[in-house]
């Protein structure tokens, strides 16, 4: 991938059949010029926590329910740069490799749903991908 002149590319995970969060959201990998962001969107972004974020007063219990459900790696990603890149989800672990070397690391309930049957890139701004593969080693 070359991040080009995007601000961000997210590679998302989702179940069509999960109505328990937002969009059926179940992980997602961020990249930006500057980090590679991860999220348990499962848990994160479930129905009761979303009507939480609304009251300034629940905000101590949303972030104690959201919490180890992210994880921010600050990283220089050159956006004029081909980076080769793996994401794994492997159980609970969601794992990012970039350019061979191990980039960013998260462990939480959510990955581990057992059906993701949506993937997908969403891209802001313009970037390029090459040799996409995606499969489900068993």
């Amino acid at each position: 991938m070359a991040l080009g002149t995007a601000t961000s590319i997210n590679a998302v995970f989702n179940d069509k059949d999960f109505k328990e969060g937002h969009g059926g959201h179940l992980a997602r990998v961020t990249f930006t010029p500057r980090q590679i962001f991860l999220a348990d969107d499962k848990e994160r972004l479930r129905h009761d926590i979303e009507l939480m974020k609304k009251d300034p007063a629940k905000a101590e219990e949303v972030k104690k329910l959201t919490a180890g459900r992210t994880v921010s790696t600050p990283m220089k990603i050159d956006a004029a740069t081909w980076h080769s890149c793996v994401i794994e989800l492997i159980g609970d672990e969601l794992r990012v490799t970039l350019d061979e070397k191990q980039a960013a690391y998260l462990k939480s309930s959510g990955i581990a749903h057992p059906e993701k049957s949506d993937f997908y890139f969403a891209v802001a701004g313009e970037s390029q991908f090459d040799e996409v593969r995606v499969w489900q080693a068993k």
